[in-house]
């Protein structure tokens, strides 16, 4: 993660001071980017000590996973991660309950006694991730048969008026659309595109988000194994293999003269197809506290896909634009420079997990993680 340190100087010493909305000035610097191989370790940060929990459990409420509402803070408090907790608490703050600790404001809302609404985000990155709110206009509902529209997640049909369209039989109709499901698809059909992208920046709805998205999209790219590469492969890490496979990936088949033979389906035989890539935006990045974070939340996504898509883990590419460090956490900074990297952790998952919706905290091991002590730094909202 040396190149994080990297980044941290470079600000420090490039940097200009400015102010921003929060109060809180910054030292920052515009366009840079890192890149991280995923098939070298885990990227978690050691020159501090990281909560992986809280970044496990933020990406499983971002994708909707285990029960999880992606506009509520409820699941992520329910799990004590208190990440997002600063902006619904100041919101109640401000509306409801001015004498009431943070403490008070999470516990209060997981017993219950303080009423789920106010832990309201609003349409934060799970919900454009998984209910992208569109429009698209046909003749006929009938037309909409794509995947990722299907006629039983439409709201309701709008006719259209004759002032603003020539066909009175067209309808609006406003989809979910979910990004996820469509990128997966993709990846597994049409691994080669080039628009396998998924965006959090949704105009319409940024006034209603309580954070507008720092993260705002990330493209995806499949990098494909020959024939050749997969044997290879196979041969190389048989019982990986072996583990991820199932009864099914050898079977006798028809051949001519009345004779059998057997085919081996390689996906079946748990090969992977390929690499997964990853390469994620961020408008703006506390460097302190938002960009070891998500680094590490970006590579376990990029895990969490390739094993749904038969994919290796391949590399992340992080590009920030507004890189910054907040003046009260330039201490912080200096003191992680003085400490020397340990080596990367890994990440084990669950093979038997191959649906993006079925992923729960157990699922999840993060081995030989070894770090300095933490440091700490406030959020500004």
């Amino acid at each position: 993660m040396k190149q994080v340190l990297e980044l941290y100087r470079d600000v420090l010493e490039n940097g200009r001071l400015d102010p921003n909305r929060t109060g809180t000035d910054t030292v920052r610097v515009f366009g840079r980017q890192m890149r991280f191989d995923l098939t070298k370790g885990f990227p978690l940060i050691t020159t501090k000590k990281m909560f992986f929990k809280g970044i496990l459990i933020e990406n499983l409420w971002f994708l909707g996973c285990d029960g999880a509402d992606p506009t509520n803070i409820q699941y992520m408090n329910d799990k004590k991660v208190h990440i997002w907790s600063d902006w619904p608490y100041k919101k109640y703050v401000q509306n409801v309950d001015p004498n009431i600790s943070k403490a008070e404001f999470e516990e209060g809302l997981r017993n219950r006694t303080i009423d789920m609404k106010h832990g309201d985000l609003g349409p934060v990155y799970g919900k454009q991730w998984r209910q992208w709110s569109g429009k698209v206009m046909v003749q006929d509902c009938a037309a909409i048969d794509k995947p990722f529209r299907p006629i039983d997640k439409l709201d309701y049909p709008i006719p259209c008026s004759e002032d603003t369209c020539d066909n009175i039989d067209a309808f609006y109709y406003q989809p979910k659309i979910d990004q996820i499901a469509w990128a997966l698809n993709e990846v597994r059909n049409n691994p080669t595109s080039r628009r396998i992208i998924v965006s959090a920046w949704n105009p319409a709805d940024l006034n209603d988000m309580a954070l507008q998205p720092c993260h705002y999209n990330f493209h995806l790219n499949v990098r494909l194994f020959t024939a050749e590469e997969r044997d290879e492969y196979f041969l190389n890490h048989t019982e990986e293999c072996n583990a991820r496979s199932t009864p099914d990936a050898i079977v006798e088949v028809p051949l001519d003269n009345n004779k059998t033979g057997l085919a081996v389906d390689y996906d079946k035989m748990g090969i992977p197809r390929g690499y997964l890539d990853c390469h994620t935006m961020i408008r703006s990045n506390d460097n302190l506290l938002g960009t070891p974070f998500n680094i590490a939340g970006y590579a376990l996504l990029t895990h969490m896909f390739a094993q749904v898509t038969n994919l290796l883990p391949g590399d992340l590419v992080y590009t920030q634009s507004d890189s910054h460090i907040y003046v009260n956490h330039i201490e912080q900074i200096k003191e992680q420079l003085t400490r020397e990297p340990y080596p990367l952790p890994q990440l084990v998952i669950d093979p038997s997990i191959k649906n993006i919706d079925d992923f729960k905290p157990e699922h999840f091991e993060l081995k030989n993680y070894r770090s300095h002590p933490p440091i700490k730094g406030e959020v500004a909202v």
